[in-house]
């Protein structure tokens, strides 16, 4: 089940990331926002797709959705790039192709 969704927590620098793996379907989508609302802290947030396989519209509102806490997308080019880059998702939250570079634009905030 190399597809099945998971997603791990860790910290780096001042930001609280969550690696996405897998498929980010209706049922994950409702996993994924529990997780990723319990974080009280108010880290900067970066969700590293790097491992995401699949996207459904339920995952692509929960990924875009607004949160209290400053959000950065991690999405290399292909294929959930490429229905980010339909969508228009940069309008809703900043997404880059890798971590350095979003690590770096989040740097101000994580300075603060």
């Amino acid at each position: 089940m190399e597809d099945a969704f998971s997603i791990s927590v860790l910290a780096r620098d001042g930001v609280r990331i969550f690696v996405v793996r897998g498929e980010l379907d209706e049922l994950a989508a409702r996993d994924f926002d529990d997780v990723i609302d319990v974080c009280p802290d108010g880290l900067p947030v970066i969700i590293d797709l790097s491992e995401l396989t699949f996207v459904s519209s339920a995952g692509i509102y929960a990924l875009l959705r607004e949160r209290h806490t400053k959000t950065a997308l991690v999405c290399p080019p292909g294929n959930v790039m490429r229905l980010f880059e339909i969508v228009r998702a940069n309008r809703r939250v900043p997404v880059f192709d890798d971590m350095d570079t979003t690590l770096d634009s989040l740097a101000p905030v994580c300075a603060a």
